[in-house]
């Protein structure tokens, strides 16, 4: 039986907030794609509900120990953290692609695809032959990616963030200072989840776990305010432009 250390409390309850949270933001996507019909929402919604996915298993594991269960075994963390990959990827880089190039986005996406194969090809094959070359287990709340998955996940996120960094500049020449200020919460979220998750995965301590996580929500709600931007940002804008 696993007993719950500080840090394991910590992460377990930082987890658990940080799936909600993502979820959530998730599904205020999808409902925002339904009144508006802006595609980028759809993809972006999706896209969220499926990354929770890498901490499903700790919050799942954090449960079990509370009801005095056991926790998963690495099999069924591989499964969790893995079997969708990399098609939250591929979802954010279609919204992306659906903003910056339109007119290319079919056959971006088809581009992308192969990739979600190929992941899958390597996944499956590392799976049955040994989940060690895959992943290995450090405690009930630290899992670490090892060999090609960690190399393709790392590109992901180095991705991410320079096409992140393409719309930002991009959006940097508007004379819109509303897309302006969108195109930098867009460049935010991109930035936050980068370091959350290199925090989330150098670190285990108590402090850096917090952080990590905070740091973490900071990501989805930049990217939610940048696309849903509330009325309220926008009057507040407008007063600070007037005021210049």
């Amino acid at each position: 039986m696993v007993v719950l250390t500080p840090i394991f409390m910590a992460t377990g309850i930082f987890s658990v907030i940080w799936v909600g949270f993502g979820t959530l933001i998730g599904i205020l996507f999808l409902k925002k794609y339904y009144s508006l019909k802006y595609r980028p929402m759809l993809l972006w919604g999706l896209c969220w509900l499926l990354l929770m996915k890498f901490w499903w298993p700790y919050a799942i594991n954090f449960v079990l120990i509370l009801m005095g269960g056991e926790t998963l075994p690495l099999k069924i963390i591989a499964l969790i953290a893995l079997t969708t990959s990399p098609f939250h990827f591929i979802l954010w880089m279609a919204a992306w692609v659906d903003i910056m190039y339109e007119k290319q986005f079919k056959l971006s996406v088809s581009i992308m695809l192969i990739y979600g194969i190929i992941f899958q090809i390597i996944f499956w094959t590392l799976f049955f032959i040994d989940l060690s070359f895959i992943l290995v287990l450090n405690s009930p709340f630290d899992y670490t990616f090892v060999g090609i998955i960690q190399l393709l996940v790392l590109g992901e996120l180095i991705t991410f963030v320079l096409s992140a960094m393409l719309l930002y500049i991009k959006g940097r020449t508007s004379l819109d200072p509303i897309i302006r200020v969108k195109r930098l919460l867009f460049f935010l979220h991109a930035i936050a989840f980068f370091i959350g998750v290199m925090l989330d995965v150098a670190f285990s301590d108590f402090i850096t776990i917090m952080v990590s996580r905070i740091i973490m929500m900071v990501a989805p709600l930049c990217l939610y305010l940048s696309e849903a931007y509330p009325k309220g940002m926008e009057k507040l804008l407008l007063r600070n432009q007037r005021l210049k």
